[in-house]
């Protein structure tokens, strides 16, 4: 399984339309220090926790929470939110966020997340792809990160290969969501584009990685080929006819891909077409007169 990194999150994601996580460009003076730090990383110590660390720190909070009502649980998380919206995704707040999850869990479907679950989850957050075997709970994991970002505000997308675990997912998970005010949408092939769209907009959204390509290229023809979030700002004050009225999805911020292989190997042998409008009549006439020559 992959995760997508939540490092350029900032509090007020939520409030854009159509959020995409935007990689900033290089400048000459980090070029600079990642050439210099690819000579000193063997004598620098490392920097990310370990498995016992994050382990513990999540244990040492659960041991907080666990006498706690289902109802001072739910204003736990109602807090949590006000504070990962407020100020992002600090680590302190992730293992609380953790913590919470692991206990929910425990009440709602009678499960408890291993702390190998529980480290796999942390580098999901991080960005980091995790190899996991058949049978060692990839579909608990992943409700670590993906319930800490939606709840951050951050529109989250959990990309299976077919409709059958995107369904059978959403719903086995549904109770640790619903615990914690968190909806859950399911976007799948065989519903119409209404129901997509609905889908698209919960807080998690379950999905294949055809579905949601195709949709995410439907949207670039709305956009054009050059969007602008300001102008889709100003559009959405000014009325319902616009482009952001014509959006599918709430964009692509963070994705946790299970089968990652698949989707990102093995499916991308197949190229994704989808066909739009053509453009003018003038240029139709041009482009058949190319077509016969």
């Amino acid at each position: 399984m992959i995760g997508g990194s939540t490092r350029s999150a900032t509090p007020a994601t939520s409030l854009n339309i159509y959020p995409e996580r935007i990689e900033p460009r290089e400048t000459w003076g980090e070029w600079f220090w990642r050439g210099v730090k690819s000579r000193l990383v063997p004598r620098l110590p490392l920097r990310s926790h370990s498995l016992e660390y994050v382990s513990e720190k999540v244990r040492q909070e659960e041991k907080t929470i666990t006498t706690f009502t289902d109802e001072q649980l739910r204003t736990l998380a109602s807090g949590l939110r006000q504070q990962l919206r407020l100020t992002g995704l600090k680590e302190d707040l992730v293992i609380k966020s953790y913590a919470l999850i692991r206990e929910v869990v425990s009440r709602t479907l009678s499960m408890r997340h291993f702390d190998t679950q529980i480290y796999g989850g942390w580098m999901m957050l991080l960005g980091n792809i995790v190899e996991m075997e058949t049978g060692e709970g990839k579909t608990l994991t992943c409700t670590l990160p993906a319930s800490t970002a939606a709840l951050a505000g951050i529109p989250v997308h959990v990309i299976t290969v077919n409709d059958y675990l995107a369904s059978r997912d959403a719903k086995w998970m549904g109770p640790i969501y619903n615990f914690l005010g968190i909806s859950v949408g399911v976007a799948t092939q065989d519903k119409d584009l209404t129901e997509r769209k609905a889908a698209y907009r919960a807080d998690i959204t379950y999905c294949t990685n055809k579905t949601v390509a195709f949709d995410y290229l439907r949207d670039r023809i709305t956009l054009g080929t050059s969007p602008s979030r300001l102008r889709l700002q100003v559009e959405k004050l000014c009325g319902r006819n616009t482009k952001a009225s014509k959006l599918i999805l709430r964009g692509l911020y963070f994705g946790i891909v299970d089968e990652a292989d698949s989707v990102l190997v093995d499916e991308c042998r197949t190229p994704l077409i989808i066909a739009g409008t053509g453009g003018s009549q003038e240029e139709q006439v041009i482009f058949s007169k190319v077509l016969e020559i």
